[in-house]
């Protein structure tokens, strides 16, 4: 007594948290001022125990340590302890003052299988995305299992991060994570590198055990224009566990961010006159989208076929599904019949004419996508028909004769400022003043 010993085991690797430590086997003796120390910046991480009390020979006791394992895969390390003799700076007697310390160190002896410092490398054993959703610009529920060979514990970082989606894979950066293995899930998109991380929140009572496969669900809002990219998945931070391809699907609608893309089909047209000259005839098209689109992707419909003459306009009464600016603010559905009505004035002549239709969605005003134009013959008009009659009063030779033409039109005669003509054939001519017509 009267002399401090100092035991310092040293070279010990770097560790998450406060480390808690005790001595043990040290009999009727006590641990007096023990002060245990953690180095992580330095090269060497150090235990300090100091032992105010005698120390029998051959005395034996167990010094335990209670840490957190470090984050990084490592296999051996180098454990040196050192003993030291010093004077209580505080105590000082003949026995110790003018004695220097001695010490003495050498590298500790380990068995093969204690493993002392083994840290055991990770790797991702499943991993499996899909989806619900292939409507452009809706919603969507991205499903995504995870398993591990190694449990992960709150000290860690614990980030995964899945990569390989391109570019402005979703319509913003908007997400939410959901699973019932732990309280809350963080998720960020970053658009402009296409990667996704899940950080779950992991802790006492929510833990992540080796082996056991972890669902989560994604909830994001889909793109205008899908693809079908080869997604990875990472943990990054430590411990690190390496790049591994995802699994997906069989089924092509459950491939994540694969999307439907949009197609029309006019089923009829239908119109109500077609009389010459009609004006504000009703032009009602039926149509209908092989796929839904959201209202979000801002679908429009161009109405296409018609010239000037015919001032086509849509109807204001406020009887087309679409709407009268064309632009849908409703969500469209797959397979579902619209109808958009359009005025148009009849010409006077003749015609036959075929509609198109063709539209355009996009997440905003300057990214647009096309739809492809669809065309159907619809819309006629019968012009001036009319039954003509020509009778005469006399076959006589030299006799005089009148020959009576009877119009009976077939049509409606609706065209203002029309001049309605008739031309005679060869076989007769109108005389100089114009007051006879004259048999040749």
């Amino acid at each position: 007594s009267g002399c401090e010993w100092t035991v310092q085991i040293g070279n010990m690797p770097a560790y998450f948290g406060h480390s808690v430590f005790n001595v043990d086997g040290l009999g009727d003796l006590s641990l007096d001022h023990s002060v245990s120390y953690w180095n992580t910046s330095a090269s060497m991480s150090n235990i300090t125990i100091h032992i105010n009390s005698e120390v029998p020979r051959s005395s034996e006791f167990k010094i335990q340590v209670y840490l957190r394992n470090s984050g990084s895969p490592s296999d051996v390390c180098n454990l040196i302890t050192q003993w030291s003799l010093s004077t209580h700076p505080w105590f000082m007697t003949n026995t110790c003052f003018n004695k220097s310390a001695h010490s003495y160190s050498n590298s500790l002896v380990l068995k093969p299988d204690t493993g002392v410092c083994r840290v055991e490398r990770g790797v991702i054993t499943h991993a499996y995305i899909s989806q619900n959703n292939t409507v452009p610009c809706d919603e969507n529920y991205l499903y995504v299992e995870i398993s591990t060979s190694i449990p992960l514990f709150a000290a860690c970082d614990n980030k995964f991060t899945m990569t390989g989606f391109g570019p402005n894979f979703a319509y913003n950066d908007e997400a939410t994570a959901y699973s019932e293995d732990f309280v809350n899930v963080n998720v960020s998109l970053n658009l402009a590198s296409g990667t996704l991380v899940l950080s779950p929140g992991i802790d006492a009572g929510h833990r992540w055990n080796a082996g056991q496969i972890y669902i989560i669900m994604i909830k994001l809002r889909n793109k205008a224009v899908g693809s079908v990219p080869d997604i990875h998945l990472v943990k990054d931070g430590l411990p690190m566990l390496s790049s591994v391809k995802m699994n997906v699907s069989n089924t092509t609608s459950e491939k994540p961010f694969y999307l439907d893309v949009p197609v029309l089909n006019i089923s009829s047209i239908s119109q109500s006159s077609r009389s010459p000259c009609f004006q504000g005839a009703t032009l009602t098209i039926n149509f209908l989208l092989n796929v839904g689109i959201s209202s979000y992707c801002h679908p429009s419909i161009t109405l296409g076929g018609l010239d000037a003459r015919f001032n086509p306009r849509l109807d204001t009464n406020g009887n087309s599904d679409w709407g009268n600016t064309f632009v849908s603010i409703l969500p469209r559905t797959a397979n579902t019949h619209y109808v958009v009505k359009v005025l148009v004035d009849n010409p006077v002549d003749v015609f036959t004419k075929s509609v198109t239709l063709n539209g355009t969605y996009g997440v905003t005003a300057s990214v647009v996508n096309h739809i492809a134009e669809v065309s159907k013959p619809g819309y006629s008009g019968t012009g001036v028909q009319l039954d003509v009659a020509v009778s005469s009063s006399s076959s006589t030779p030299c006799a005089q004769n009148t020959i009576t033409v009877t119009v009976t039109p077939k049509t409606s005669l609706t065209c203002a400022s029309e001049a309605l003509l008739f031309y005679f054939g060869p076989c007769m001519h109108i005389d100089a003043d114009n007051s006879k017509v004259l048999l040749t």
